[in-house]
């Protein structure tokens, strides 16, 4: 049984002897911060199975959609210790040494001038429309003037 198991069980059990001791599962459940149905749930185990129940007492259905074939799994560990990355800590400070040394792209500038330019454009044509309206407008009126003289 590894540590994290032990450590689990021990809450458990330290759950359950504290409700004994303090007479009053509501109280116990409070301190400790689980649910009174959890509570149940552990005593029953128990009751059934002993404190070994305990160990297996996890809820959650495995999803298999998370897991990747052992054989990809078994490449990306063997990667790891190839590089000496074994570690999260190890992958994590490689990861920022790398991030330090590799320089940061820039787009270059000229590639979205076209498109500043012809929003510039836009916005001068808008701005402009009313004036260009106003001008043909009085051209048409001054040339029917014309034409009915």
């Amino acid at each position: 049984m590894s540590s994290v198991q032990q450590n689990v069980i021990k809450h458990k059990v330290g759950l359950l002897n504290l409700a004994a001791e303090l007479g009053n599962v509501s109280r116990a459940c409070k301190v400790m911060g689980f649910s009174r149905d959890t509570f149940y749930r552990y005593q029953t185990a128990v009751e059934s199975g002993g404190v070994e129940a305990l160990i297996g007492a996890n809820r959650r259905k495995p999803n298999p959609k998370n897991r990747v074939e052992e054989i990809a799994e078994s490449a990306v560990r063997s990667f790891w210790l190839r590089h000496n990355l074994e570690s999260f800590k190890k992958r994590l400070s490689a990861l920022e040494s790398h991030v330090a040394q590799t320089p940061v792209k820039r787009w270059p500038r000229c590639r979205y001038r076209h498109l500043r330019e012809s929003r510039k454009m836009t916005l001068h044509m808008a701005k402009s429309r009313p004036r260009i309206l106003a001008i043909s407008a009085a051209r048409t009126l001054f040339t029917s003037a014309r034409s009915r003289a």
